[in-house]
């Protein structure tokens, strides 16, 4: 069975991704099912803390987490599932799902909005804390590698709009090549280049790092 067809959004809280891929869904005329990370990060939500009396470290099963989801949506694309893959993505994370989805074609595109837009749609929803997106650009980490097949910009265009654009890349048939490319960067640059969560998020997948010093 032929793998399905990837569509990867990747930008940061609040630039628009969920809404880009909601409008995808109406626009593409192949069914795509939408992978949203943050309803299977959200999992977490519920749990308590402590259990027998002992205390629960999110620092412990957080990472293990993160790291399963490339793994859970590549299976889903494995057998033949369309997606929309949206998440916001370290250099190691996104590292993780290159190579999760080795075996998919995978558009990969890069969600942009301004910091003052972005501010303003998280007073407006009211459920993000007020900064976390200018964090996120001003960090380096969302849009560290710059390579994508395609960018697109929220601020100041509708989701359907930018929907509509992702819709003529791919109706041109171009066979994507961002996911190559970023496959052949070097783990070791990119452990560099990124925050310690991120670290142990890779780390929970490949525990031996042979570059490192144990």
């Amino acid at each position: 069975m032929p793998s399905g067809k990837v569509i990867f959004l990747n930008g940061t809280t609040s630039s628009g991704k969920t809404s880009l891929a909601q409008a995808l869904q109406e626009v593409l005329d192949a069914p795509y099912f939408h992978a949203d990370a943050d309803r299977l990060k959200e999992m977490t939500g519920r749990i308590p803390p402590a259990e027998r009396g002992a205390a629960f470290k999110r620092s412990e099963f957080m990472p293990a987490l993160y790291a399963g989801i490339p793994l859970c949506f590549a299976a889903i694309a494995s057998l033949g599932s369309n997606l929309i893959v949206d998440d916001v993505m370290r250099p190691l994370q996104l590292r993780s799902y290159v190579d999760a989805f080795a075996n998919c074609e995978v558009l990969f595109v890069g969600v942009h909005c301004s910091e003052d837009e972005l501010e303003r749609r998280e007073r407006e929803r009211g459920n993000r804390r007020i900064g976390r997106a200018k964090e996120q650009l001003q960090d380096g980490l969302v849009h560290a590698l710059g390579i994508y097949d395609l960018e697109v910009d929220t601020t100041n265009r509708t989701a359907l709009e930018c929907a509509e654009e992702v819709k003529r890349r791919l109706d041109l048939g171009i066979v994507p090549d961002a996911f190559r490319r970023l496959a052949a960067l070097p783990i070791e640059d990119l452990w560099n280049m990124t925050d310690t969560f991120d670290q142990s998020i890779y780390q929970a997948l490949h525990p031996a790092l042979p570059w490192k010093s144990p």
